[in-house]
């Protein structure tokens, strides 16, 4: 019951974060014991919830939820690809005021079509009918977008360089870091079925006990990955040189392979930029 109170403030907390047009630090000299202060609201002009009622997503609106057909749709797409042409990404990882940025992130989002786009979840009324979340989850979701990409990018960054005290607020967007050009792509292969040396990303007993898995696991522990990773401030390389490991120990290398979703036995390969996110987890 802790936990449950615990995750409702901190998700409260979140969102009057977001909502709030200024974010003023609390002073040095501000008591620890004060009058609990009135809940910040959005501004007038934000998106309210179920706003126009359920209705069908239209293709270039973003749907919330999770697996390839989401992530697949154009306008889930087009979002992503907008966090980095917009230089959304480097400017969350970089500058401090981070609510602001997922702010204008949907603002810009929505603002590219007329009518606007939206951000919907299915209705659990209504099954097959859609919702608009509102603004104020929609600016949560731009955050674990600009989270998630921001996490990705410091795994296949090779340097990673702070920026300089005396760097302006304003500079023109930086190309998006790619990995290097001997990382395995994605889908590398085509689908396939699993050896018993391959690791397998999912869930459960069934998946965990794997040869593959196990090994992984031992790797982990038996090479001073573990150690490393709690005492080196290069976690990225650290990860990535336990992928480059585990894949090198046989031949043919080993695999980090997930089920296809449109073939249902059959397996695709990762790649080597999800496989690291899987060494730092």
């Amino acid at each position: 019951a802790w936990t449950k109170a615990k995750q409702e403030l901190l998700e409260g907390a979140c969102n009057e974060r977001m909502c709030s047009v200024d974010e003023d630090d609390r002073s040095e000299n501000e008591p620890a014991c004060y009058p609990t202060p009135p809940a910040k609201k959005a501004s007038s002009s934000a998106i309210p919830a179920r706003h126009g009622g359920p209705t069908l997503p239209r293709p270039d609106d973003m749907l919330c939820g999770r697996g390839g057909r989401v992530n697949a749709r154009p306008g889930n797409v087009r979002f992503r690809e907008l966090a980095i042409e917009g230089g959304y990404r480097h400017q969350y990882r970089n500058w401090p005021r981070k609510a602001a940025i997922c702010r204008r992130l949907v603002a810009k989002f929505r603002a590219e079509t007329d009518p606007p786009r939206r951000f919907l979840i299915e209705d659990i009324l209504r099954p097959g009918m859609y919702v608009e979340i509102g603004d104020v989850k929609a600016w949560t979701k731009a955050k674990q977008e600009l989270l998630e990409g921001a996490c990705n990018e410091r795994m296949c960054s090779v340097d990673e360089d702070d920026r300089s005290e005396n760097e302006p607020a304003c500079y023109p967007t930086p190309p998006a870091k790619k990995a290097s050009s001997s990382a395995i792509p994605a889908r590398h292969g085509g689908p396939t079925l699993p050896r018993p040396d391959d690791m397998l990303c999912g869930r459960g007993g069934r998946v965990n006990a794997r040869p593959g898995n196990v090994r992984f696991r031992e790797l982990a522990i038996e090479g001073g990955y573990r150690h490393q990773y709690r005492n080196w401030p290069r976690k990225a390389a650290i990860c990535r040189r336990l992928v480059a490991k585990f894949r090198a120990e046989t031949d043919p290398p080993r695999r980090f392979l997930i089920e296809d979703i449109l073939r249902p036995g059959m397996y695709v390969e990762i790649g080597d930029v999800k496989a690291w996110t899987k060494a730092k987890q």
